[in-house]
């Protein structure tokens, strides 16, 4: 699944249905965009185009990698996730 502009339900939907099509295979998953890190857990998170730098809603626009890996892997897959992000700032 290619997605060249893509929300945080969209980015989830592709892995679900990536992971649906595996079925116990590899699932690849390369990201370009931004990343963050999430201010209330510390943990790792994707930034689709639609999140806006408003601390309200900031995190809630996002996809955490955790997520996007447990989405992938529902079918037993192996997940391999290559992420051009920055996490700096």
């Amino acid at each position: 699944y290619y997605l060249e502009t893509a929300s945080a339900e969209d980015i989830l939907s592709a892995a679900k249905q990536a992971g649906k099509a595996a079925s116990g295979g590899t699932v690849w998953i390369y990201f370009a965009g931004h990343g963050a890190a999430s201010a209330s857990t510390g943990k790792r998170i994707l930034l689709g185009d639609d999140v806006k730098a408003d601390a309200a809603t900031f995190e809630a626009r996002a996809v955490a990698i955790d997520d996007l890996e447990a989405a992938a892997s529902a079918g037993g897959n192996r997940v391999i996730m290559m992420l051009d992000t920055c996490y700096t700032g």
